[in-house]
């Protein structure tokens, strides 16, 4: 991406990102609080070793919200996602998580260009949480995106 949200310069394999937030109890409650979603395994570490997990771990929806982040955030207004899907491989426990993207195909017309995403979260030791695709739809290259 060039400056000014201009998309000229993605190709296949351009890299967005990466964001990294801090992930635990006080995020996950206050994503809960939006959503009304207080289930006792993503509050509670006994709760969440009764579901069969070691800990308490962050709500599968606060990791969408984290990949829309950052596509709206490189998009700067300038776009919209037309798609995301998410597969969740393993639980996201307090700590550090780390969003980012890479450009897996970009198809153009006259009037909008089409760029495919390869997503993923991962945590603080690099272990892959989280992988998905995107597809944003940008002002076609050489238009006006101001």
């Amino acid at each position: 991406m060039t400056s000014g949200g201009h998309f000229d310069a993605v190709s296949v394999g351009t890299r967005i990102g990466p964001m990294r937030r801090s992930t635990g109890l006080a995020e996950w409650n206050r994503y809960a609080a939006i959503n009304d979603e207080f289930m006792p395994m993503h509050m509670d570490d006994r709760a969440a070793q009764v579901a069969g997990m070691s800990a308490a771990f962050g709500q599968g929806n606060l990791q969408i919200s984290y990949l829309h982040t950052l596509l709206r955030d490189w998009l700067n207004e300038s776009g919209q996602i037309s798609r995301l899907t998410a597969r969740f491989l393993k639980p996201m426990f307090a700590g550090t998580v780390t969003v980012a993207a890479s450009v897996a195909g970009v198809r153009s017309s006259a009037a909008k260009d089409e760029i495919d995403l390869d997503l993923t979260i991962s945590d603080e030791d690099d272990i892959v949480l989280t992988v998905g695709s995107a597809t944003v739809t940008v002002p076609a290259s050489g238009s006006s995106r101001d």
